[in-house]
């Protein structure tokens, strides 16, 4: 009888050769442990954090800004395993911002200091830890892999006082040339000084609750996401974001006229009708609709995907 001699097969491992998915795992694994740890040494202002969350009206979403940048990163899952490297000195820097921040918070506290400028330092100091034990765990390679998710995770601070103010004053006055360009186009007579409209049986003010910040901030977020998820090029995913502060504007301004309109035409009492309290989540829908519409225009100029080269 005879014999064939048959040759070994080689097989590649698909995590990569010399144990690199293994490596990789195991450096994930770590940096795990380090985020467990992490957030029981920030137990309390994490406590804090999130029931300062769920009672605000502006900072709501915060709360879902883990969830997100948990999933964006869990879509890059097929090479995290293998994107990791040595720990990166970049480490020194959000380690010593994160030391920082801890100390002026420590002097804010000393004094007469809101919780909403005490957990914007606090929270920020801890996603500066996070990206530390990211480029000692990780490394450069692996943080290039989860850049996005981890900066977002900025978003989870709540935006300080005196900086609310100021981007609430901006939108008051923004959003009141828009509500007088529609009022203009629906034809009704009406006088303006600044944000205020005096209208036939009534008077609007653009006040500092009708100033949409909450809603301009998500549709921001929106946009981040929409252009990280959809657009491939830099330049135009820099043009949506920037495209969305105005189109926030804009909305809050059709908002104000909308009421406004429904006060002249129908009744004054629309003023504390649930369009006026609680209407914010169908503008900031029907403000998607162009949003998206850029975005598939965009989609559009990129061209094509570039198809990967054979090996």
């Amino acid at each position: 009888m005879g014999t064939t001699d048959k040759e070994p097969t080689l097989t590649q491992n698909p995590r990569g050769s010399q144990g690199l998915g293994v490596a990789g795992v195991r450096a994930w694994q770590r940096f795990g442990v380090f985020c467990f740890l992490l957030a029981a040494a920030f137990a309390v202002p994490l406590s804090k954090w999130a029931g300062f969350a769920m009672k605000s009206e502006t900072f709501s979403y915060v709360l879902l800004i883990p969830v997100i940048s948990g999933y964006l990163a869990w879509l890059r899952r097929p090479d995290l395993w293998e994107r990791v490297g040595p720990p990166s000195w970049y480490a020194i820097v959000p380690g010593v911002a994160g030391l920082g921040l801890l100390g002026g918070k420590a002097w804010l506290t000393s004094g007469a200091c809101s919780l909403n400028d005490y957990l914007s330092w606090t929270i920020l100091a801890l996603v500066c830890f996070l990206w530390m034990g990211g480029f000692l765990l990780l490394g450069w390679q692996g943080m290039k892999e989860v850049c996005f998710p981890m900066v977002l995770l900025a978003c989870m601070a709540p935006i300080p006082d005196a900086v609310t103010q100021g981007v609430q004053d901006f939108l008051k006055m923004a959003s009141s040339e828009p509500a007088a360009w529609f009022l203009w186009l629906s034809r009704i007579e009406f006088l303006r000084e600044g944000t205020m409209f005096y209208l036939p049986g009534i008077t609007i003010e653009v006040a500092e609750e009708c100033s949409g910040i909450r809603s301009t901030l998500v549709l921001l977020l929106t946009a981040l996401l929409t252009a990280q998820l959809l657009l491939r090029r830099p330049w135009a995913r820099v043009f949506l974001v920037i495209f969305s502060v105005p189109l926030g504007i804009v909305r809050n301004g059709f908002r104000v006229a909308v009421i406004s309109w429904l006060c002249v035409k129908i009744s004054p009492s629309m003023i504390h009708s649930p369009i006026h309290h609680q209407g914010g989540p169908v503008f900031f829908v029907l403000s998607l609709i162009p949003l998206f519409y850029v975005t598939h225009l965009l989609r559009k100029r990129e061209g094509p995907a570039p198809q990967p080269k054979p090996e």
